[in-house]
């Protein structure tokens, strides 16, 4: 199992943007429509709302707001170090995970539990 931690202020914001969405996109293959956020791992590992519209990112603007793994950041690690933590926790290829958003705690930085089979969420 990988962990992975989350800045508590980002997924408050990414949560709020769930709520208040307009409408939730679905994930490829039409699954999970209803309100969440999405665990992705592809440059890195990250948290995004799957509201719709997207919340841009503020400093990228034509970006969408995420909230990356401290243990997983390409803006704040080097390659080698990120790219290892993105392959133990989603291996070597893009993917994405639903996590629904009554699953995600609302205090505290957010914790992820990821292995082959199994995906814990808790805060600390």
């Amino acid at each position: 199992m990988m962990t992975l931690t989350f800045d508590a202020a980002l997924v408050k914001q990414l949560r709020q943007h769930t709520v208040e969405a307009t409408a939730n996109r679905e994930m490829y293959g039409g699954r999970h429509k209803e309100p969440g956020l999405w665990l992705v791992g592809d440059t890195g590992v990250y948290l995004m709302s799957n509201g719709d519209p997207m919340l841009p990112d503020p400093k990228q603007p034509k970006r969408s707001l995420v909230a990356y793994a401290h243990e997983c950041n390409p803006e704040t690690m080097a390659f080698d170090d990120w790219w290892d933590a993105k392959r133990a926790s989603f291996g070597g290829d893009d993917g994405v995970e639903f996590v629904p958003l009554a699953s995600v705690p609302e205090d505290g930085n957010i914790v992820i539990e990821i292995g082959p089979d199994a995906l814990v969420i808790r805060s600390v």
